[in-house]
């Protein structure tokens, strides 16, 4: 399961990249300190977000749902601990308030707004993987990708050299050596950006700190904000949700997003470096850094 939603009361839809822990709100310290990310999430309500919340309970009343093997029965003392955590909690939420961003909220029609998800068979939303074929082979202008770990599948390398000799601007952001939190897999990130820089697709790494776990597709005037990291494991293995936007507004305001986020060009010459030193550094040496 790689979905990350929260649907209130079949009224209001949280969508996108983010899991729900401390890393991804970067708003609590954490010990030891725990590496941090910086993903792209989505808030809808209307029609759609009630779809979300029908296929939500479709799939968690499904027979693939099991039961725990125990059932945990909380004592006295469980529930005075669980009390003093809230407040805990509570108390660590007033010390480091969120930060408070600028927020910009857009009218648009239902019908520009597809909920997507790799389980559309239980018959709700249109087919994840579909949609996103369904877009790049559909694009005339630009294709722009934002995925945090760069192994895209076959099909798709395909339609993207397809759209680069057709004079379509395909780009790929996506986290660099230092920056991706599975260093292990940095020699195959690497050299699936080298293959795409040869295709005449522009790769460009994340220079932030932290890890950028934003997965998003903006194709002309459609953008797809998903769990979805567009590798052969969330294409065949893991089940993906998301949203699609028809909306010049939104495809504009991701697009800045991105624009505005700290990313640069493709090191040629220092990139097998690093992920070296990443690699010996994480498996020859303790650290503190949990993944």
């Amino acid at each position: 399961m790689g979905e990350a939603l929260v649907v209130a009361d079949g009224k209001k839809l949280i969508i996108g990249s983010e899991n729900m822990g401390d890393p991804y709100y970067k708003t609590l310290p954490t010990q030891p300190p725990i590496q941090q990310f910086s993903g792209r999430n989505v808030m809808i309500d209307g029609i759609k977000a009630k779809e979300a919340w029908e296929y939500f309970k479709t799939t968690w009343e499904s027979n693939e749902v099991g039961s725990p093997v125990q059932h945990l029965e909380l004592t006295p003392n469980d529930l005075s601990e669980q009390a003093r955590l809230l407040a805990k909690a509570q108390t660590e939420a007033n010390l480091f308030p969120l930060p408070k961003q600028p927020q910009a909220s857009y009218e648009i029609a239902d019908s520009d707004i597809d909920f997507v998800t790799s389980q559309s068979a239980r018959g709700r939303g249109i087919h994840l993987r579909t949609k996103q074929i369904q877009m790049i082979v559909n694009a005339h202008n630009m294709i722009m990708i934002e995925t945090p770990y760069l192994s895209l599948d076959e099909e798709i390398i395909n339609l993207l050299a397809d759209k680069v000799k057709k004079n379509v601007e395909v780009i790929v952001y996506t986290n660099s050596a230092k920056s991706n939190n599975h260093p292990i897999g940095n020699p195959i990130y690497e050299s699936m950006a080298k293959r795409l820089r040869k295709l005449g697709i522009k790769v460009y790494h994340w220079a932030g700190v932290e890890t950028m776990h934003g997965k998003t597709i903006r194709v002309d005037d459609e953008v797809m904000i998903s769990s979805s990291n567009m590798n052969p494991r969330s294409t065949h293995q893991d089940s993906e949700s998301g949203l699609v936007f028809r909306s010049k507004k939104i495809t504009q305001a991701v697009t800045n997003d991105i624009y505005t986020k700290r990313y640069r060009p493709t090191d040629r010459t220092s990139c097998f470096r690093n992920y070296w030193n990443i690699f010996l550094r994480t498996m020859l040496v303790p650290v503190s850094r949990q993944f």
